[in-house]
């Protein structure tokens, strides 16, 4: 039953965004159509009104036009009156017979879209609905207002100081470049990408128990996972003017508890709406990781480390016989394993590796190179372990003791 209940949404969202394209298409092909006509409308004689039909045939399906397709055709014997009326009843059968053919495909289309809606109606008395239909939503105020705020801390952030106005510019350029080239994409979708988007989508565990199933569906069928990408190609061609999907001007969330005691909250957005971010935000994902490791690899990344007199480090060097101090000490150490183990790691490194939460087990996700949420955790222990023990050992007399919380994510939800 829960497959069957989201099965027909998602249905009806493919089959919506077809029905636009469809119609963009025949809009497009009836002013070429008419266009056409209207240029060959003042043609003298058969042969013109022919040539100019032709042309703009070759026009519409992308071929070169040549100038002297018809110019030696008055002088050629093989061009008898016949045959060029022939030719010219040829050309405006097909443009009607393509006309017809683009008019019964969204008629088409549109009796799918009228049987789901029909389906849909019949559950429309569900309780879940009635919930969704006494729901209220709570208004966080204007755009403008967040924007703002948001515009001037990031300002009063990044073009403060020097290296951080040039890293920041670096990161500015190449997210702009990178941005260009997505956008370039004719297909970005194809049906190897879904599976593994849904994939990535199954994982991260937000969605309804009806729109999992709905997914699950999709990765043992090629052919829904072919339509399910040409759709997906469609909304990202148009992503200017993509809006969600929502349900009374609304994507309804739930908190649900889990078997430890702990509330997590889950987003009930539309199937196709989720593998379409996912994947985007999958793309993005991995190009800012790169970014803002090149941002904290850079001196615009500021640290606590405290510089060791010169004094200092002619001691260490005499009395340790060594050579250089400069890439040994505590504070490198410390930056390192910051870096290969703390710094962004709930980012994925490759679009294959999925979304990671710090409360994901070892057995939930797939082997990687890299240390698990439960391995991070663990060695994070053992650090304020050790760093306590070795600022006891450098500061005697002075209470060293930690504590270590962690914060689950807030959510409030209230109703006005």
């Amino acid at each position: 039953m829960a497959l069957s209940a989201a099965l027909p949404e998602t249905l009806r969202s493919v089959t919506s965004t077809k029905i636009q394209e469809l119609r963009k298409q025949r809009d497009q092909f009836e002013a070429f159509k008419n266009q056409a006509l209207n240029d060959a409308e003042p043609a003298t004689d058969d042969l013109e009104k022919t040539a100019l039909l032709l042309n703009a045939g070759y026009r519409h399906a992308g071929v070169q036009v040549m100038d002297d397709d018809f110019s030696g055709a008055r002088k050629d014997p093989a061009f008898t009156p016949d045959l060029v009326r022939r030719m010219q009843t040829d050309l405006l059968k097909d443009l009607e017979l393509e006309s017809v053919q683009r008019e019964r495909a969204q008629f088409f289309s549109e009796l799918v879209t009228e049987w789901l809606s029909s389906s849909e109606s019949s559950r429309a008395d569900q309780p879940a609905q009635d919930v969704m239909e006494d729901s209220s939503f709570e208004s966080v105020g204007r755009k403008e207002m967040h924007e703002q705020r948001a515009q001037d801390y990031l300002n009063q952030l990044f073009k403060n100081d020097e290296a951080v106005s040039n890293a920041f510019k670096e990161i500015e350029t190449s997210t702009k470049t990178y941005g260009d080239l997505l956008q370039r994409t004719s297909d970005f979708f194809s049906p190897s990408l879904i599976e593994s988007t849904v994939q990535g989508v199954l994982q991260t565990d937000l969605l309804s128990g009806e729109r999992t199933a709905t997914l699950k569906s999709f990765q043992n069928n090629k052919v829904v996972l072919q339509e399910v990408a040409d759709v997906l190609n469609m909304r990202f061609s148009s992503l200017e003017t993509w809006k969600w999907t929502t349900i009374h001007g609304a994507i309804p969330v739930e908190q649900r508890r889990q078997l430890n005691g702990k509330y997590r909250v889950f987003m009930d957005e539309d199937v196709l709406d989720a593998l379409l971010l996912h994947s985007i935000g999958m793309k993005w994902t991995i190009h800012f990781k790169s970014c803002l490791t090149n941002f904290f690899q850079s001196l615009a990344w500021k640290t606590a480390t405290r510089n060791i007199p010169k004094i200092d480090q002619d001691r260490r060097l005499y009395f340790l016989n060594e050579t250089d101090v400069a890439f040994n000490t505590v504070d490198q150490r410390r930056w390192s394993q910051y870096k290969e183990d703390y710094f962004l790691t709930q980012l994925p490194m490759v679009e294959s590796e999925g979304t990671r939460g710090y409360g994901d087990e070892d057995d939930e996700l797939p082997k990687q190179s890299r240390k698990s949420p439960l391995e991070i955790k663990q060695s994070l222990l053992h650090l304020l372990i050790t760093e306590a023990l070795i600022a006891k050992h450098l500061r005697p007399g002075i209470s060293h003791h930690g504590h270590s919380v962690r914060f689950p994510v807030v959510w409030s939800l209230s109703s006005s």
